[in-house]
């Protein structure tokens, strides 16, 4: 069955929203990542695999310049998530 045209939306928590399809796609995407890890794919080879297909997807659905804003806001997100596993900063005391 085909997808829902990408303008509809399924919420997939509270304020969260995502193009119709976001849960199925996510699901297959990891079953198949599955497969290949366990045919031995690498991590790398398969994230490398990954950003190869999805950038030109995402610049063709977003454009580039919503495209580069996504990816500032993944690259905040992770900077942010690495600080707050960091443990607090040792202090010297003199």
């Amino acid at each position: 069955m085909p997808d829902q045209p990408h303008h509809t939306v399924e919420q997939i928590a509270p304020g969260i929203h995502t193009p119709a399809g976001f849960t199925r796609a996510t699901d297959e995407i990891r079953r198949v990542l599955a497969e290949l890890e366990a045919v031995g794919l690498s991590a790398a080879a398969l994230s490398s695999a990954l950003l190869t297909e999805a950038m030109p997807r995402l610049v063709a659905v977003h454009g580039t310049s919503r495209c580069a804003g996504l990816l500032e806001s993944l690259a905040l997100g992770l900077r942010l998530d690495e600080v707050a596993a960091d443990p607090a900063p040792r202090r010297l005391v003199s």
